[in-house]
């Protein structure tokens, strides 16, 4: 008498909850966030401004927070998402402060202090010193050596420090 015994409404149930679930979690809308990224390509040091940046939506979660404020820290290529890593606290130069092109040491980015050591021709002459800031960093194609950027620096300093760097005479020492 197989056909007389109680259907298995549990199990039933229990499918049946197990479909809707599913169901749900496959067509709920998903929880979405406005994330910048780059419309336009940036150079190191570049001020970010509204044209440089388009809002996407993306899932909530999966990049980290960060607002477009302040300047690019690296090169910036458009369509990539822009990080908190991406961005420097780098201002513009003290007014007056001039940029020269310098050999930087591998490590450098845009927005870090640096200080120039000029050293003398003369043995018995002490080197002089000068702080500066990295403006922006060259590309590098020795993966060895160092690069290159530009370093803004105090007028009363270009007088030394110019023909020193063109004579290979400056060493540059970067913050930490």
């Amino acid at each position: 008498m197989f056909w007389l015994q109680r259907p298995p409404y549990w199990r039933w149930a229990a499918a049946s909850l197990l479909i809707v679930w599913a169901l749900w979690a496959e067509l709920a809308p998903a929880h979405t966030v406005r994330h910048p990224f780059l419309a336009s390509d940036l150079p190191a040091g570049a001020e970010l401004n509204t044209n440089a940046i388009a809002w996407r939506e993306v899932p909530a979660d999966l990049l980290p927070a960060v607002e477009p404020a302040g300047r690019a820290g690296r090169d910036l290529w458009a369509g990539e998402p822009l990080l908190p890593s991406d961005l420097s606290t780098l201002s513009a130069p003290p007014p007056g402060w001039l940029v020269l092109s310098v050999p930087l040491p591998t490590g450098a980015h845009a927005g870090a202090r640096v200080r120039l050591v000029v050293v003398s021709d003369d043995p018995d002459q002490a080197s002089t010193q000068y702080d500066g800031l990295v403006v922006s960093i060259a590309e590098s194609s020795d993966p060895f050596g160092s690069g290159g950027g530009t370093v803004a620096i105090p007028p009363e300093a270009a007088v030394e420090v110019a023909p020193a760097v063109l004579e290979g005479r400056v060493a540059v020492l970067v913050e930490g």
